[in-house]
């Protein structure tokens, strides 16, 4: 990198990695992105960003090989025999990254730091969440052990297979009990959604004595869903369900129950145009992930049709 660049550096004494995940969750603040801030100190504080070795050291000093040694140690069992997984801790390191490019955007360290930590890679294929698919036995005792308001949310997102953000944004204006619709919004653009029955009645309820800006799905606080809080509570259900004696699989998370719709309805007969009108994605991404299903509804639909 040219000398320039490195002379915009902003001088501040000592700067540590644990500087600029502070920095990182101010900026947050300040964008007043209250859903992704739980999230993202939880990350820094599990990869020892925050209060660990990792944190203290000199962000100008930071090596390739550090950022080596904190990925792989996401994988390791911490003190309470808890392990993350390699999708756990590939978002880790994408709220360690985002920390220190802002430390280069805001000049804290030479544009040429960025080369260090680009180099070290996510783990590769470490996205299975898809392939967790609950049967009717597990998702009535997942919800049957919920407490509180984790299984009202548990709950919509069978029901409807939005996903997990669109719930958490989810106003009492965007329920219509007239036309029994919900219109969500979400990273493909706003679609107004048909309830099935049972649906509807939960949103009715949810909906009732709300003004139009409400939230409609809340923590028991009132406070606003975050990544964090759901994850914890869905843990806590899942090993309530096993306690109980239903076989629960690895991996339940509130995007499986998004799956789980996907993959029973295309099961049950609905047509992936349909499937995909419903849940925001498109024909592309239910061919490349629910082939087996999607192929299975039109042989049954070809089957009905009269050729010969």
């Amino acid at each position: 990198m040219s000398i320039e660049l490195d002379q915009t550096v902003i001088s501040r004494g000592t700067y540590t990695v644990a500087d600029a995940a502070r920095e990182y969750l101010e900026e947050l603040r300040r964008a007043q992105r209250d859903s992704t801030i739980a999230p993202a100190r939880w990350n820094l504080e599990r990869s020892g960003v925050l209060c660990g070795v990792f944190g203290r050291i000199e962000l100008s000093k930071l090596r390739a090989a550090d950022v080596k040694r904190m990925r792989d140690a996401l994988l390791a069992r911490d003190e309470r025999g808890r392990q993350m997984g390699k999708s756990g801790a590939n978002r880790v390191m994408t709220t360690v990254k985002a920390c220190l490019s802002l430390a280069v955007e805001n000049e804290r360290v030479p544009a040429s730091a960025l080369y260090v930590w680009r180099r070290v890679k996510q783990f590769p294929k470490a996205d299975r969440r898809r392939e967790v698919y609950l049967d009717l036995t597990q998702r009535r005792a997942l919800l049957d052990a919920a407490r509180g308001s984790i299984r009202e949310l548990l709950e919509a997102a069978l029901l409807t297979g939005a996903r997990p953000g669109e719930l958490a944004s989810l106003t009492r204006g965007a329920f219509d009990g007239r036309t029994r619709t919900l219109e969500l919004s979400g990273k493909t653009g706003s679609r107004e959604v048909p309830l099935h029955p049972a649906a509807l009645a939960l949103f009715e309820r949810l909906a009732q004595s709300r003004p139009s800006g409400a939230l409609l799905l809340t923590q028991d606080s009132g406070k606003r869903w975050a990544r964090i809080a759901w994850s914890r509570a869905i843990r806590a259900a899942v090993q309530a369900a096993l306690a109980n004696g239903t076989p629960m699989p690895d991996g339940v998370t509130l995007y499986a129950c998004r799956h789980t719709f996907i993959t029973q309805a295309l099961m049950d007969g609905l047509t992936p145009a349909d499937v995909a009108n419903v849940t925001g994605t498109s024909l592309v991404m239910l061919q490349r992930h629910y082939s087996q299903f999607v192929h299975g509804v039109v042989r049954e639909r070809l089957a009905a049709v009269q050729m010969l």
